[in-house]
């Protein structure tokens, strides 16, 4: 039947009920119905014996499958394990022998099928006669003493079967029975006890037959008392503040009935103290404690505890003690006749401290000095009298405290002195007085405009009158001085005005070197600065006058209508002032700039055609023409295939897809650059029909044939006309057009002995680069964060798999080429290449290349430190440096070792500094090549001539002249020293770049770092020598650092 039932708007057919019912009433029935099946013929019977004598159970029973064993419960519990129980005859029979008092119970047994239980029997119980060998009398509640109206239930333990009789005695005489005292077998009741109740109390215990009677060994004393809450008679002091070391007696006695127990417990513990090392508790409950200090700083708990009841009593225990005493000042100027109070801010203490006021040497206060309160000194009039020391002094339990005050008595500045206004001449002497009279002596500064004057001791000098003095001044020195006379929040000040007159000086960059064209105007600047008014003239080496009509000078400028051959030549331009005068020189070579006399056109060609595109120019001397598929040139095109004629035709043998795009042609000579651009398309071949009629044939012959005659005349034509112009040319050409008898066999000009080849754009490669065998798989490097920029592009932290025998992964530095200046790709071409070789113990060592595909890679290995110049700024603590004698003077040696190495491999490096030094572990230094121009160090770089140049690390010829030799690189290594005894500052922090750039060459050098021996000093010197060749090598440099000793330091 199907049952539908709604339930909150649902309804639910409800068949799976009957289905429930009659899954439960199936797991009701199997087991009743397989026991059903199993008749016992044998049932245990009760059984009655001797302690000591053999019990036997039996049973058996029939079961429609075979029955394979019977087992033995006793208490519905498994038998014990004891060799005095035996089952025979499968289990029918239990046989227990040597009956003790412990077996008595109910037995069954149990129908046993595959392990599994088929039915149990009825019970039987086994009874053992006899009794107990030794009677246990026990009271409850448990103890010896009660307080009155207390039930008491005594019990006499002891095992008789048959059930026998049990006596009760006290004080040797049967208890007698009444309302409150009862007898129940074999226990004896005592209901709300009284005084009376108190003795000693036995049982005895008889077998039904008499025969045997015990008697319980020992008697239960019991003690009815009246009871008296416990009363305190002396308490412990609930505070007490403790001396560190002292011995601390906390006292704790008390009253009742009965008499209480005293115990001690500390903090929160549980367990009551104990006497030991530590604690003494003493029978009076006296708890005594040695040696007191903070880790028995805590609550102790005293309890009195009986029958009555429990009391507490708590008592903390503090370590005395006394903090510092503060003073808002510890010296206080106060001007004559003014008020005074100082403040002496109470300690924290325990108990609380005194506080007292003493003049120096413990004498009392002067008369007019009171204190207000505990803590305030005061002096309504001060007078010089007054001054001296004061010491605020704080006394408790835990010692005294006490802190000095030193009282100066001032009296207002007044500058007596004042400096004087001064109009000087550059180099001479300024002398600015100030003196001041005050009490005490004032401290004199000097400020120029807000900032201070840095006086260095060697040309700025300040006395201890407080004069300054600067020798030699500048024109940086002209301005508003002003002197300042301090005590303490009081001054007085005055000023004077330098008016410094410069001489006359070249102003900003001057260009020594001019390429001027043929016919063409030119203007030539010569602008000098410094005390007006100055005058300018001109001067050309061996002449005495300038052509007048052609020739103009304007001011500082020299300026040339149209500029001839003649001209050429050294010109000198003179400044001069009242007191100064000042020269330089400009040198004037004229040429004709590259004119393009034939362009290259954009063109059309088919996959493997042969393909000529011509480009001629004219110039003095005469251009030279090189092709480029990138402007400015530079980029190497394929030399199987691309040739490059004598006449500047560019031959392509089998033009190809990927020489498809923008090409220029290059013209340039010793004064000019220009290119003509164009552009090649490329397209497949057209595809003909494989049988051509004789008519079409001979056209396409005698086309093919009119080509090849056209492009010889045109050919010969441009040579006729080259060699025509040559020949007209009054000057001698400075290059020389290759003849095409030198030609080699793949198109290149073969060079003579003694030609340059200052304008070919592309660098001259050799056959199998020596770092091919370097190239590492880029899919092998996993880029980890960015280092910083530089011209070449980007440095990078990698990890690179394999790039070390013997390391899974190793940490890497790649420097990436993303740059597209032509120079600048050459260069790291060049470095790439010259890196690759060198091996050395303090250099960077170059890993491997990824030369492939763009961008290239250099990598190098990665030290642990990182650069020195953030190793040298991490060594500056709180003002001082964390670097020793040793320690720089090692750097230094690693540094001049490494840059010997690379000097003996004729390797110039061009950017020596601490920014380009790398620290390892155990402070191991090596050369570095990374060069971060942009970004992290912009700074420390200099755009000059378009070039980001090191200015402050580079000697004159290198940034004039770009003459870069070891001697440039001394001069690095001078400054690099410098950093390392300054922890690394910038060089001339305190001058702007264009300030460098002006003085470096009028023998401008960096001072003496603080703590530089004079040793180290002397080699700095070396360094930084004006002439190149005076300088030493970078061996030399070895001894001298070497010979530098530790005791030399000063």
């Amino acid at each position: 039947m199907d049952l539908l039932l709604d339930c909150n708007g649902q309804v639910f057919l409800l068949r799976s009920f009957w289905v429930w019912l009659c899954l439960v009433w199936l797991g009701s029935y199997l087991p009743q119905s397989q026991s059903a099946n199993l008749q016992w013929q044998t049932q245990p019977v009760e059984q009655t014996v001797n302690e000591g004598n053999t019990a036997n159970f039996s049973c058996s029973a029939t079961y429609s499958k075979k029955i394979h064993g019977y087992d033995w419960e006793l208490n519905n519990q498994s038998l014990p394990r004891d060799s005095r129980f035996t089952k025979k005859d499968d289990g029918r029979t239990l046989e227990i022998s040597n009956v003790k008092f412990e077996d008595r119970g109910n037995y069954r047994c149990v129908a046993i099928r595959k392990g599994k239980s088929l039915g149990k029997s009825q019970n039987a119980a086994l009874n053992v006669k006899g009794i107990c060998s030794v009677i246990q009398a026990t009271i409850k509640p448990s103890g010896k003493k009660f307080l009155t109206g207390t039930d008491l239930q005594l019990r006499c333990k002891c095992y008789i079967y048959p059930p026998g009789t049990y006596v009760w005695q006290k004080d040797g005489k049967e208890v007698v029975t009444n309302a409150r005292v009862m007898i129940s077998r074999n226990k004896l009741f005592i209901n709300n006890a009284t005084e009376s109740d108190s003795g000693d109390y036995s049982c005895s215990a008889t077998t039904q037959d008499g025969s045997v009677t015990k008697v319980a060994p020992s008697m239960l004393s019991v003690t009815v008392v009246v009871g008296r809450d416990p009363q305190f008679q002396v308490r412990p002091p609930k505070e007490r503040i403790v001396t560190q070391g002292s011995q601390v007696v906390l006292p704790c006695k008390a009253i009742g009935s009965p008499t209480p127990e005293i115990k001690w417990y500390a903090g929160s513990a549980r367990n009551p103290l104990q006497s030991s090392s530590k604690y003494t508790v003493h029978d009076n409950g006296t708890l005594v404690i040695t040696n007191f200090n903070k880790q028995y700083e805590q609550k102790y708990k005293c309890t009195a505890t009986s029958l009555a009841g429990e009391k507490t009593a708590e008592s903390t225990l503090i370590i005395a003690y006394l903090n510092d005493v503060t003073l808002e000042q510890t010296k206080v100027y106060v001007l004559l006749n003014d008020p005074l109070e100082i403040v002496c801010n109470p300690p924290k203490a325990k108990p609380t401290a005194s506080i007292t006021w003493l003049k120096e040497g413990g004498g009392d206060l002067p008369k007019r000095f009171d204190t207000k309160g505990c803590c305030i000194l005061r002096n309504n009039k001060t007078k010089l009298s007054d001054a001296g020391s004061y010491t605020c002094t704080a006394k408790n339990q835990a010692g005294n405290k006490s802190e000095t005050v030193e009282i100066i008595v001032a009296v207002q500045p007044k500058i007596a002195s004042k400096p004087r206004n001064q109009s000087l001449k550059e180099d001479e002497k300024a002398v600015l007085d100030c003196k001041a009279k005050t009490t005490p002596a004032p401290n004199i500064s000097w400020y120029k405009g807000d900032k201070p004057v840095k006086v260095d001791q060697k040309r700025i000098f300040q006395f201890t009158n407080g004069t300054l003095v600067i020798n030699k001044v500048m024109p940086d020195d002209l301005g508003w001085y002003e002197c300042t006379a301090d005590v303490a929040s009081w001054s007085d000040s005055a000023e004077a005005n330098v008016h410094v007159m410069a001489k006359v000086k070249l102003r900003g960059i001057h260009t020594n070197q001019v390429n001027a064209d043929l016919h063409k105007p030119q203007k030539i600047r010569c602008d000098f600065e410094g005390h007006k008014p100055i005058k300018v003239t001109w001067k050309k080496e061996g002449v005495v006058d300038f052509d007048s009509k052609r020739v103009k000078q304007q001011v500082s400028m020299l300026i040339f209508e149209q500029i001839e051959k003649t001209d050429e030549g050294h010109y000198w331009c003179r400044g001069e002032n009242a007191f100064s005068s000042a020269e330089s020189y400009v040198n004037i070579s004229v040429y004709v700039y590259p004119t393009f006399v034939l362009r290259p056109k954009n063109t059309t060609a088919f996959v493997d055609d042969h393909l000529w595109l011509h480009c001629n120019a004219s110039g003095d001397p005469k251009p030279k023409i090189s092709w480029s598929k990138e402007e400015q040139g530079g980029d190497k095109l394929d030399k199987e295939r691309f040739f490059s004629l004598p006449n500047g035709t560019l031959h392509i043998k089998k033009v190809q897809l990927s020489d498809q795009g923008r090409y220029y042609c290059i013209a340039a000579n010793h004064a000019e650059m220009k290119q003509s651009k164009f552009s090649l398309r490329v397209k497949p071949h057209p595809v003909v029909e494989s049988i051509k009629s004789p008519a079409s044939m001979g056209r396409t012959i005698g086309i093919a044939v009119g080509c090849a005659a056209a492009y010889i005349v045109l050919v010969v034509g441009l040579m006729i006309y080259c060699k025509g112009r040559r020949a007209r040319q009054n000057k001698k050409e400075e290059v020389l057009p290759p003849e095409c008898e030198n030609l080699n066999v793949n198109g290149d000009i073969e060079q003579k002995d003694g030609e340059g080849n200052d304008m070919t754009m592309n660098p001259i490669y050799r056959s199998q680069p020596s770092y091919d065998k370097m190239e590492f798989p880029r899919h092998d490097l996993e880029a980890l964060r960015s280092l910083g920029n530089g011209a070449y592009g980007r440095a990078f932290l990698a990890r690179a798999s394999g790039i070390r025998d013997g390391e899974k992964e190793t940490m890497v530095v790649v420097k990436a080429l993303v740059s597209n200046d032509d120079q600048v790709r050459e260069d790291f071409s060049k470095e790439m290449e010259a890196l690759c070789s060198l091996q050395h113990s303090n250099v960077v060592t170059l890993l491997g290349v990824c030369k492939e595909e763009e961008p290239f890679y250099m990598i190098f290995e990665s030290l642990e430190k990182g650069d020195l110049k953030q190793f040298l700024l991490s060594c500056y603590d709180n003002g001082r440096s964390t670097l020793n004698s040793n320690q720089k003077l090692a750097i230094c040696g690693q540094v001049a070792t490494g840059m010997n190495y690379l000097s003996s491999q004729n390797f110039v490096h061009k950017d020596l500094a601490a920014r380009n030094c790398m620290v390892g572990k155990d402070m191991q230094v090596k050369i570095g090549f990374l060069s971060f121009s942009y970004d992290l160090y912009n700074k420390e770089y200099y755009r000059f001539n378009n070039v980001q140049i090191p200015l402050r690390w580079m000697p004159p010829e290198a940034i004039f002249d770009d003459d870069f030799s070891e001697k440039s690189d001394v001069w690095s290594f001078g400054v690099l020293v410098w950093e390392i005894y300054t922890l690394g500052q910038l060089p001339y922090h305190d001058r702007s770049n264009e300030e460098v750039l002006k003085c470096v060459k009028d023998d401008l050098r960096l001072p003496k770092p603080d703590n530089c021996p004079d040793t180290v000093l002397e080699v700095l010197e070396k360094c930084w020598e004006g002439n190149p060749l005076a300088r030493p090598t970078f061996a030399e440099l070895m001894d001298d650092v070497a010979g530098i000793s530790v005791d030399s330091h000063v």
